[in-house]
């Protein structure tokens, strides 16, 4: 089962400017986040609580 992808803001506009190799990796990476894995270059987010 796949989770949902919720886009916040602008994030799917600002998704939308990037290059085209570029947005067919991060599609890969969130399709693969919803199936519940991850992707083999993400890397935790430094510097947040919580």
């Amino acid at each position: 089962m796949y989770k949902e992808l919720i886009w916040i803001g602008s994030t799917k506009e600002d998704l939308k400017k990037f290059p085209a190799e570029v947005r067919s990796v991060m599609g890969y990476a969130f399709h693969v986040a919803q199936a519940g894995g991850k992707h083999p270059d993400t890397k935790p987010l430094k510097g947040f609580k919580g």
